[in-house]
């Protein structure tokens, strides 16, 4: 059933049936005698066809029968013609004031009162609905507000409906606001039968249909609502009076466009651009309307669990968004009491974060007795990454590149795809390219940026997680996209001040467009990652003035992580320098506290990682070794505080600073990206207590730590597929691991297969291109002139396996290759460039080593 995109879901379901007769109804004396009846609220030129108006200046008189009973000049109307794309013309309008009465002289008996609200400038309505002097629970979701104030109304509407008995005074409505005015968009009444047996079936075919209802209402219920829809717009067509038909129909419609809403179209862009609403409207919206539908009749209601279950699902996943890495899981509600209802579905006991086991291809994975036990763990990982990111490609991608989740999310799911990317699996790169270039194509950028000037997090994302990590394809298309990044930042994002250090203007900007409203006007770390095109284009391009700005840029940062203003432990990264005056945190009173509207900006956030991993590259790339001062500084604030035992040290402390800093994955990662860069063993000591399994293996030689790293993975991927996939909503929340003390398991398999502890910046020592599924690898040594691998093949056959070396210099070099323990004669091979493409045939079954050193 293809479905109109209208605003008001059970007007509009009433319009075959009830509409037809309050249209006749309005030529009587006393048009609510009919079945049911509706009044549009807001001004007369904008009521809807099959509705009575209720203008500001219908006051309630008995001859009349209906009206307002509060003054009427305490009222305006308003209008959202912007809205014209999720609203119909009853829903489009409203009356606006402090608070409202209402009175309408309804026949005695039972009726169903429904009402529609804007929902305003309030994620958490104050809002009061009283019936006859009495106060109602409206039962609406509470919703996070943003970070930064709202402004404009919620382009949303809140539903109300229950049940109300009427006896020979009439009915009087009153609502009154509390921290926002109240803005109804009308109100709607409909009379139920007397026999409410069966909910309100008195006739045959009503008992079959109410069978019907009944089953689609159950959790889990395949049952097509569109199709009941169907059924009850025929029995309405039959008999428009039919009030049973006309309620149920206005009930199922409900519950099937607020599935359709989120379902149905999910964060696709056509589905904004159809509706006018962002993928988190359109979750709230249907939200608002289960609202509606579950505040009539509770669990007797028919549709109850599948309702409960619908809002629950989106609220447990606009919880997880929310709170990110650092949702701790905890149930909504909803999903609680149906898992209590049905403690044998598996798909609940999922969203309890219980551990259920869906059989798949990697289940029957199995391994040699030979083979080492970190390369069973990675080759398992891999197996279970390729299978989320397949489904992604081949169930979900659209041509555009889009997984549905909306591109702004879609692309951070990529941030874990490196690891099946760098071994080269084709169907990965295809989703990743396919998402790429969908994004620079984009309405959303312009001039190889995001359009609009907007908060850098999530202004950068669609560039920094798409298009760096491309250059490893070795493809110049790739490249020359970051060449626009790397044009705005030396022309317009950042200032280069007097002293030669360079800052840019406001964490707030797009492609053309600056904010440079306070407390906007400061450069944070987080800049980091819209600059991480520009790192990858230094590196890729050898861009003398490009890089030179970014040295301008690093020496600023080190200059502020090195001061002591405002109580600063020397090192330790701010989380805001004001490009003006290079003052910590502009005029805020502490050297920890942001204080611009996100949390992410604030220190504890991500403690200057981005910053660390800047000073890091350019190093590497101009050799500069003043800019290692602030993670040398950081490095020593942690080795003096690592053993002291007060966990609740003064906040902004140095010993609070180092705690911090000690628990952050990014911070650790920087640091042993140095030790392997550098060969420097002065905080071996520190990085043994500390540093993942990957850096103590390149440390020892000890192999035992490696399986550490993939276990991490492989505890929570074999478990819960459906929420990595067909379940999730918002798809930056699919994740395959957590961080733990200070470890990102995704870095360290990351850098077994590529040798980098980080791909924010160019490190990676090799990729690898069309592997095997069977194939593992562990870089064991790299520098300049050596690079060396180890691993084993788990496939039968033999296999070519195509590979890149990308820090190796150019240059004569003799390849040899180790295989079940024999070496074979070594080949000489040239290396004349950056990223040159390389294979090698390694037999199955078996270990190999492979060895790549440069002829003197």
């Amino acid at each position: 059933m293809k479905r109109a995109f209208l605003g008001s879901v059970a007007a509009s379901a009433l319009v075959a049936g009830l509409g037809a007769a309050n249209a006749n109804a309005m030529t009587t004396e006393r048009p609510w005698q009919a079945a049911a009846v509706k009044l549009d609220a807001g001004p007369l030129e904008a009521v809807a066809h099959d509705a009575l108006p209720l203008t500001p200046d219908v006051a309630y008189n008995a001859a009349r029968g209906y009206g307002w009973t509060n003054a009427p000049a305490t009222m305006k109307p308003l209008t959202r013609p912007d809205l014209t794309r999720s609203r119909d013309a009853f829903t489009i309008d409203s009356v606006e004031a402090d608070e409202l009465g209402f009175r309408i002289d309804l026949p005695e008996g039972n009726w169903v009162v429904t009402f529609w609200m804007e929902a305003g400038l309030e994620d958490t309505s104050t809002a009061a609905f009283l019936v006859n002097g009495e106060a109602r629970d409206l039962g609406w979701i509470e919703f996070q507000p943003p970070a930064e104030p709202r402004t404009d109304l919620r382009p949303e509407y809140r539903m109300y409906q229950g049940r109300v008995s009427v006896g020979d005074k009439g009915l009087e409505l009153a609502w009154k606001g509390d921290k926002d005015k109240v803005r109804l968009n009308g109100l709607q009444f409909h009379r139920l039968p007397e026999a409410i047996s069966d909910f309100g079936a008195v006739r045959d075919d009503h008992v079959q249909m109410a069978l019907r209802i009944r089953e689609a209402g159950r959790y889990n219920s395949n049952v097509s609502l569109d199709a009941i829809v169907a059924e009850l717009d025929r029995m309405l067509e039959k008999d428009p009076e039919d009030t049973f038909a006309a309620h149920w129909r206005s009930q199922v419609d409900m519950l099937a466009r607020a599935e359709e809403y989120y379902l149905g179209l999910l964060g696709w862009e056509w589905a904004t651009n159809r509706t006018g609403l962002s993928m988190f409207g359109r979750y709230a919206q249907a939200i608002m309307w289960i609202d509606g539908l579950l505040a009539d009749g509770g669990p007797d209601n028919p549709l109850y669990e599948r309702a409960l279950f619908q809002r629950g699902r989106i609220l447990y996943w606009l919880d997880r968004e929310g709170y990110g890495q650092d949702y701790d899981g905890k149930p909504t509600p909803e999903l609680l009491m149906l898992h209590e209802r049905h403690p044998e579905d598996q798909l609940l006991a999922m969203y309890m974060n219980k551990d259920v086991d869906t059989p798949d291809s990697c289940d029957a994975l199995t391994a040699p007795a030979a083979a080492p036990d970190w390369a069973v763990a990675q080759r398992e990982v891999l197996c279970r990454t390729r299978l989320i990111t397949h489904w992604w490609t081949n169930e979900r991608q659209d041509p555009n590149g889009e997984l549905g989740g909306k591109y702004g999310d879609d692309v951070e799911m990529l941030r874990w795809w490196v690891i099946p990317f760098f071994v080269g699996d084709e169907t990965t790169r295809r989703g990743w390219t396919t998402l790429a270039t969908g994004v620079w194509n984009s309405d959303r950028l312009e001039d190889g940026y995001f359009k609009k000037a907007h908060d850098v997090e999530h202004a950068s994302e669609p560039i920094s997680d798409t298009a760096p990590l491309l250059s490893y394809l070795d493809d110049p298309v790739y490249v020359g996209r970051l060449s626009n990044s790397a044009r705005h930042f030396m022309e317009r994002w950042t200032v280069l001040k007097d002293n030669g250090h360079r800052f840019f203007r406001t964490a707030w900007f797009g492609a053309h467009e600056l904010d440079e409203r306070p407390p906007r006007n400061r450069d944070v770390p987080m800049n980091g990652r819209a600059a991480k095109a520009v790192l990858f284009y230094a590196w890729a391009s050898s861009d003398e003035a490009v890089i030179e700005g970014v040295h301008q840029w690093a020496k600023g940062w080190a200059a502020a992580a090195m001061s002591e203003a405002k109580g600063k432990p020397k090192g330790i990264v701010p989380p805001s320098v004001r490009a003006s005056d290079e003052a910590i945190n502009g005029d805020e009173p502490t050297w920890y506290g942001a204080n611009m509207f996100w949390d992410y900006f604030e220190w504890s956030h991500e403690s200057g990682q981005q910053i660390y991993d800047l000073l890091l590259f350019t190093w590497k790339l101009t050799g500069d070794e003043s800019l290692l001062e602030p993670i040398f500084a950081s490095a020593d604030l942690i080795a003096a505080h690592l053993n002291e035992k007060d966990d609740n040290p003064a906040v902004g402390s140095a010993a609070w600073a180092a705690k911090e800093l000690a628990d952050t994955s990014g911070f650790w990662s920087v640091l042993e990206q140095w030790r392997l860069l550098s060969g420097d063993k002065r905080y071996d000591n520190l990085l043994m207590k500390r540093g993942g399994p990957y850096v103590r293996f390149r440390l020892t030689g000890d192999r035992s730590h490696l399986v550490d790293a993939g276990n991490a993975i492989l505890k929570m991927i074999r478990y819960n597929t459906p929420m990595r996939t067909s379940e999730a909503l918002f798809t930056d929340r699919v994740y395959i691991s957590q961080q733990e003390n200070g470890v990102d398991p995704v870095n360290q398999i990351t850098g077994y297969l590529t040798g980098a502890m980080r791909t924010t910046s160019p490190y990676v020592e090799v990729s690898w291109d069309k592997t095997s599924d069977g194939f593992t690898a562990l870089v064991s040594d790299a520098s300049d002139d050596t690079l060396k691998v180890e691993g084993y093949l788990f496939d039968k056959e033999a296999q070519e396996i195509g590979f890149r070396v990308w820090r190796l210099a150019p240059g004569t070099y003799s390849l040899t290759v180790s295989q079940k323990g024999r070496k074979a004669k070594p080949q000489r091979v040239e290396i004349t460039r950056r990223g040159e493409p390389l294979s090698v045939k390694l037999a199955g079954n078996a270990t190999y080593g492979l060895v790549l050193k440069r002829e003197k």
